[in-house]
């Protein structure tokens, strides 16, 4: 009987439509806490299994109808050439395991999410009728709305201090759980992961409810106990939330593309924004902006009424003072530009930004706030485009977007009344994303719906033209599709259990349980083949080898030994994997250093300075590298039999170079007089530190202290 059902389901396209729903309503809540990331992994993993669901619903209607269904639409030929080319930069990628699954800890944007979106939108446009698609769609537009408000309420929480992620995750009500970098009660997150993600998010959603709002839709074909006055009220809540978390670029997004409906309304129905509901909306729009702020302090300033000056002490400028982020993210521009010269046709492949950003790292980067910051994402959608599916790659995805808004005008001019007005507000909220990302990058939620409103707008065109073909050996289409389903199921079981194993090692890592933390990873490389997991459990087998080493038991000998051979190898097999990684080159040299620590054999320093040499060929303006580099050779300096003059000539040209790459390195400067200290030069030492109160920091009192006992 429920297979019957089911099959009737599937035919029916019920069971798709229920998917849909499904996708939109848990998506943006999903997290949890005990994977290796608490959000980003559980969305993109939950996107995999509806759209691997969707794929199987839509080849087992194929074998139960004879035939199999595809909408032709006017996006068909910018999807393909979009995914094609995300195929062939994925093959010529500097890393095609991170271009084919995404970078890991962002996990979106590689070919295999490429693959699920437009099994997504080809789904949804393909098998559900003319009025399935409008009413799902409305339907999905209602579920968002219900979503949204979850979230914002969820997040109000932590705005307030009483975070119900800390009471899931910990059993504390409170805020206490998040780390400096997550702040709830300052900028709003809540279950999206950052405040400019759920600032896209809540623009998307706030942009279709105004559109409601601003037409009588809801009269015909929407929900009864949807009303004129909530959709406005709601609107204003999802604005509210916008507000909340404190995002320009949220902000600008949601204005820019609530003007362009505004404009279309006013164009096509001025009677629209005389109607006192408008008005209404638009004075309580206005007041929540002037009572919530939006984080921006020139529009701020503008809204608030003057206020008593206040003397601020000057301070001086402290290397550790914040850069403000758009200064820095044009920093990271010029680096993404840079990157797309060097690598014009391909691009370095999907997803691979966060190693090779370190090959065209501008230099003044060093002189940021976050200048040891890893940045896997250029922050301009269009430039990580550009450098990491070179000028075609740029060029098919632009072409993409233009096209969806050319066709989108078009269509605009041939609706009337209410429709136009509705699908205008349709097309501004798929243009707030477009504003989103190029200030930011795109997410798990924001790409679900840049790729499926184009589908919604489809549905609401009333317009389909299916290509219809018959297809033979119907069982083996069954059987096709129960493969693709256990095959499918299989594969994200085993990346789910990896992952969770490889959050688990990291715990235990930072509880110094090593010998746990190894099994773990062991655990995880049998589930899935990752070079993170591979460098990582290097590292934590150089740990332990070193740890052994302190016992002084000569038994253990043939087991450290042992040890160091597995964890020279996993490093390898990580460098191999993704031969342009420098963080992969960064592991082998500070195994090598422990692993001196273990036997004293000078050639481990050797060969980590020589690793170094090799990373900073891929990462030339890192000061962090030459410092280590530094430290190495002061090392070999101590040790016997060697030409001290050489090592110590070395060390001291290294520092040098890392203060020339960063000159408000402290720990360099610091460093630099240790080493004049060590090599019986006090007057030096002491006049390096000298140098730093004058060039950098003349307040700095733990380098007076220091300069004063020399």
């Amino acid at each position: 009987m429920i297979l019957k059902q089911l099959k009737s389901h599937i035919i029916t396209g019920r069971l798709i439509e229920q998917l849909y729903l499904l996708i939109f309503l848990l998506t943006p809540l999903l997290m949890f806490h005990k994977t290796s990331e608490l959000f980003e992994f559980n969305k993109m993993l939950f996107i995999y299994t509806i759209s691997l669901l969707i794929l199987v619903a839509w080849i087992l209607r194929a074998s139960y109808t004879g035939s199999i269904i595809v909408q032709r639409t006017v996006f068909n030929r910018a999807f393909f050439l979009l995914l094609l080319w995300t195929l062939v930069s994925t093959f010529t990628s500097i890393d095609p395991h991170t271009s084919l699954y995404g970078y890991y800890g962002r996990f979106n944007g590689g070919l295999l999410s490429g693959f699920a979106y437009s099994i997504l939108f080809f789904g949804f446009v393909s098998n559900l009728t003319k009025d399935q698609a409008v009413r799902t769609s409305l339907k999905i537009f209602h579920v968002t709305f219900i979503t949204s408000v979850i979230v914002i309420i969820w997040g109000l929480f932590g705005f307030i201090g009483y975070d119900l992620s800390c009471l899931i995750f910990t059993g504390s009500l409170n805020n206490n759980c998040w780390t400096a970098e997550f702040l709830p009660s300052v900028r709003m997150f809540s279950t999206l992961g950052q405040p400019n993600w759920l600032a896209a998010y809540l623009s998307v959603s706030m942009l279709i409810v105004t559109g409601l709002f601003m037409t009588s839709r809801v009269k015909k074909e929407t929900w009864h106990f949807w009303s004129h006055r909530v959709y406005g009220l709601l609107s204003l809540f999802l604005f509210s939330g916008v507000l909340l978390t404190r995002s320009r670029s949220g902000l600008l997004a949601t204005g820019v593309a609530l003007a362009i409906g505004m404009l279309t309304a006013w164009r096509y129905r001025r009677q629209t924004l005389k109607e006192d509901s408008t008005k209404i909306f638009f004075m309580v729009l206005f007041l929540l902006v002037i009572f919530l702020r939006t984080g921006s302090n020139q529009i701020d300033r503008l809204l608030s009424p003057p206020r008593p000056h206040k003397a601020i002490p000057q301070q001086n400028l402290s290397i550790e003072a914040p850069t403000e982020s758009f200064q820095i993210r044009k920093i990271v521009w010029k680096g993404a530009l840079d990157i797309g010269k060097k690598h014009p046709i391909f691009g370095t492949g999907p997803e691979t930004f966060g190693y090779a950003y370190f090959t065209s790292r501008p230099i003044e980067h060093n002189n940021t706030s976050e200048w040891d910051f890893l940045y896997n994402k250029a922050h301009n959608e269009y430039l990580n485009t550009l450098a990491t599916m070179g000028i075609t790659g740029l060029l098919i995805y632009i072409f993409f977007i233009v096209n969806i808004l050319i066709w989108a005008v078009r269509i605009i001019g041939h609706k009337h009344g209410d429709d136009r007005i509705f699908f205008t507000f349709l097309i501004s909220a798929w243009c707030s994303i477009l504003i989103s990302n190029f200030f930011g990058f795109s997410t798990s939620v924001t790409s679900l719906y840049f790729y499926l409103l184009p589908a919604f707008m489809i549905a609401f065109t009333g317009k389909q033209k299916f290509t219809e073909k018959s297809i033979k050996n119907l069982k083996l289409w069954r059987l096709l599709g129960i493969f693709i389903l256990i095959f499918g199921a299989i594969f994200l079981l085993k990346y789910f259990l990896a992952d969770l194993a490889y959050a688990r090692a990291d715990s235990l890592i930072k509880s110094n349980k090593i010998n746990e933390a190894r099994i773990e990873l062991e655990n995880a490389l049998k589930l899935k083949q990752e070079h993170i997991y591979e460098d990582r459990l290097s590292q934590v087998i150089a740990q332990e080898a070193f740890t052994l080493s302190l016992s002084g038991d000569k038994n253990y000998q043939d087991l450290i030994s042992d040890l160091i051979t597995q964890s020279e190898l996993h490093n390898e097999k990580s460098i191999s994997s993704s031969k342009k990684n420098v963080l992969y080159l960064k592991t082998k040299a500070r195994n090598n250093y422990i692993f001196y620590q273990i036997d004293k054999d000078s050639s481990h320093l050797i060969l980590a300075i020589s690793t170094l040499d090799e990373a900073k060929k891929l990462s030339p303006t890192d000061p962090k590298i030459p410092y280590t580099m530094a430290l190495f050779y002061s090392t070999l300096y101590e040790a016997p039999g060697v030409d001290k003059a050489k090592y110590a000539e070395a060390s001291l040209r290294s520092i040098d170079a890392a203060i020339k790459l960063k000159p408000n390195y402290k720990e360099a400067y610091v460093l630099k007089s240790n080493l004049y200290a060590k090599f019986k030069q006090k007057d030096k030492a002491r006049q390096v530190l000298m140098d730093y109160l004058e060039i950098v920091d003349p307040n700095d009192t733990e380098i007076k202290e220091a300069a004063n006992e020399l």
